[in-house]
């Protein structure tokens, strides 16, 4: 009898360590997201570069937090982040061409994989709590900045994919903000028309983009809506 008291207050304690966890988890998320959109405008080069990487790592740790539910998120997510990790600062360093094209590419399946354990606390049943909503924009945040690493991918492999105006860049070079910048204005469907996909898999690829943040407000909406009991709200058959 007393193990299994042990056992069971054990077990509770464990998964309230893992709510508060994914509760400072998506907090932090968040927080990290929005402060490396904020220094975007610094330049790509010399000490704002530094400053650039370091706000990328936070985004990769705060990540690997918000998910460390347990061993396995914990393990999948370190496999994952930490090859990002490395490849930022590797990239930063050695400053060559492949590198960066690398760390880009071992980018994207971290932010996946984050977009999609995060998404799938979002929308679990539950009361619908303030760690929801921080959460449900870190994933709206997260789909920008995947995006926006799968563009430059596309434009250092394929120079020309995206065309930006003459009046905004005349050397028509395209950097990791501007395409970060273009991913966010398709995720919301602005428009702006300053930057436009010039090949056919960048528009493609925007279309998938520009249809996927319109879906994710949709049905976030739809199932938080029907998440929320409202005074005097039976449940089915209740």
């Amino acid at each position: 009898m007393v193990q299994r008291l042990l056992a069971r207050t054990r077990t509770t304690g464990l998964r309230m360590l893992r709510s508060r966890i994914r509760k400072g988890g998506t907090q932090s998320l968040l927080a990290s997201l929005l402060l490396l959109i904020v220094i975007t405008p610094l330049p790509e080069k010399g000490a704002a570069a530094g400053v650039l990487t370091l706000f990328a790592s936070l985004i990769v740790l705060a990540g690997v937090y918000a998910v460390a539910t347990d061993r396995r998120h914990f393990l999948i997510a370190c496999i994952l982040g930490i090859p990002a990790l490395l490849g930022e600062w590797v990239a930063l360093i050695v400053r060559v061409p492949l590198l960066e094209l690398a760390s880009t590419v071992l980018a994207v399946p971290f932010y996946a994989y984050v977009i999609i354990t995060v998404l799938s606390h979002v929308l679990r049943e539950g009361e619908v709590s303030l760690d929801r909503m921080y959460g449900a924009v870190a994933v709206y945040l997260l789909m920008g900045l995947a995006w926006g690493a799968g563009f430059a991918f596309i434009e250092s492999v394929r120079p020309g994919s995206f065309f930006i105006a003459a009046a905004l860049n005349p050397d028509g070079v395209l950097s990791g903000a501007d395409l970060l910048y273009y991913s966010f204005v398709t995720l919301t469907t602005s428009g702006f028309g300053d930057i436009v996909p010039a090949s056919s898999l960048a528009r493609t690829l925007s279309i998938l983009e520009a249809v996927g943040g319109v879906m994710y407000v949709a049905i976030l909406v739809s199932r938080l809506a029907g998440l929320i009991r409202l005074p005097g709200r039976t449940t089915p058959g209740g």
